[in-house]
């Protein structure tokens, strides 16, 4: 009775727990409480800065999402408890770009069950003249403009794009007022784009490597298109950084599967958990290790994305100057560099595959990837994957039984032919001499 007892519970745990999350209502707010400080959001808008504030709302939890320019493209993530909680946006202290701190406030603090960040401070472009397509190989050539061009995010001019025509959806573009800061083909028509979509349910994006999706967590594009590369063998990377509420150590997971029915020729899938132990209450970043070098994704024009090994922020002093100026340390405040409260890590996303002619061969690049919080989705054995399994190792087996009872039943018959007394043979001899 009480093990009936315990499942009865647990039943109603998980659906009190993760069935009210299954579907959220998503507001988009760009530019939130420039109503408030009209002045300083013109000063903002004059210097590129965009913010968007978004709610992923369900009874009792909610997603709090701030995207932001500022500093560096950047993402913040807050789940909060109870309902009616919000972000205040304090533009007089957001346009202060020797610090952030407390520009961005929470209604009611108290109801603030997690809070993490995601952050790109810097494009990086190398010269890979011997076609290895791994920032590894590359600590061994010179740390100079022969083989290395660093871009700041934060040099770039951004502008917001509120027309998508995809739902929940809205775009960042890079632009730059340094004309020699960043070279352009004849054309012009370059952009570094972030593209993010907060879902407020489950499905699967339409585009490849087509990423599995939940109402927990926003999708995002990173695109580099039309930019003159530095060098004739130039391949990119983004540096990325990943702050989240939790002491513990983090780890890129990398999942395995024996199906690419959603992105073809790709069978893993790259999970950043911010804490391995406690993912149902925590944070992760989410890809499959591949790009495409056109902006019609197909098997063709894919390419490899790696990732690095995490590095400690306490020993990338460049990296912590960049979070300063950025909504990550209004989000965390002075726990931004407590390790007791705060885990920051930072990597290199690397774009490109030996022999696969390079950025310039259609100066294109867009990756996709997903955070959010929560256990990761996973993809399933797709149902034609299971029916060519079953084809392939069913039906010899159900041929092995059918054949077996043809046996047995061709043996039974054969036997009853033979025709023997039921009290066994007599020994007519004996009868005739007694």
């Amino acid at each position: 009775m009480k093990s009936v007892l315990g499942v009865l519970l647990f039943i109603v745990t998980f659906v009190a727990v993760f069935c009210d999350v299954a579907n959220r209502n998503v507001t988009l707010t760009p530019m939130p409480d420039c109503d408030k400080y009209k002045l300083e959001c013109d000063i903002a808008k004059d210097k590129g800065f965009v913010v968007v504030f978004a709610t992923a709302y369900a009874k009792g939890d909610s997603l709090l999402y701030a995207f932001s320019s500022i500093g560096m493209p950047t993402i913040a993530l807050v789940r909060v408890t109870g309902d009616n909680a919000s972000m205040h946006f304090n533009w007089t202290k957001l346009i202060n770009e020797s610090s952030l701190e407390e520009a961005i406030t929470i209604e009611d603090h108290t109801k603030v069950a997690y809070r993490m960040g995601l952050a790109f401070p810097r494009l990086l472009e190398y010269n890979d003249e011997d076609d290895q397509a791994d920032l590894k190989h590359m600590n061994s050539k010179p740390n100079n403009a022969s083989y290395w061009k660093i871009r700041d995010f934060s040099d770039f001019n951004w502008s917001l794009d509120y027309g998508s025509q995809t739902k929940n959806a809205f775009i960042l573009t890079a632009t730059s007022e340094q004309g020699s800061l960043i070279d352009t083909n004849s054309t012009g028509n370059w952009s570094i784009s972030f593209k993010f979509t907060v879902q407020g349910g489950s499905g699967r994006d339409p585009e490849l490597p087509s990423l599995k999706f939940g109402a927990n967590q926003t999708q995002f594009d990173f695109v580099i298109s039309n930019f003159t590369p530095t060098y004739a063998s130039s391949r990119f990377a983004v540096e990325t950084v990943l702050v989240s509420q939790s002491s513990s150590e983090m780890n890129v997971d990398t999942s395995k599967s024996i199906d690419d029915e959603y992105s073809p020729g790709v069978f893993q899938m790259i999970n950043w958990l911010s804490n391995p132990s406690e993912q149902q209450s925590t944070g992760f970043v989410q890809w499959k290790p591949v790009c495409y070098t056109t902006s019609d994704r197909s098997r063709s024009t894919a390419t490899k994305v790696k990732d690095y090994e995490l590095l400690d922020l306490t020993e990338q002093e460049n990296i912590t100057r960049y979070l300063n100026s950025s909504i990550v340390l209004s989000i965390f405040g002075a726990d931004l560099y407590n390790e007791k409260v705060v885990t920051s890590r930072a990597t290199n996303i690397s774009f490109g595959l030996s022999q696969d002619r390079f950025y310039d061969n259609t100066n294109y690049t867009v990756w996709s990837a997903a955070i959010g919080f929560g256990t990761p989705p996973q993809d399933a054995i797709s149902m034609t994957v299971i029916v060519t399994i079953g084809a392939g190792l069913g039906l010899p087996v159900i041929i092995l039984i059918l054949g077996g009872v043809y046996t047995c039943v061709k043996k039974r018959r054969s036997k009853q032919t033979e025709y023997e007394p039921i009290t066994g043979t007599v020994d007519r001899t004996e009868l005739v001499i007694n």
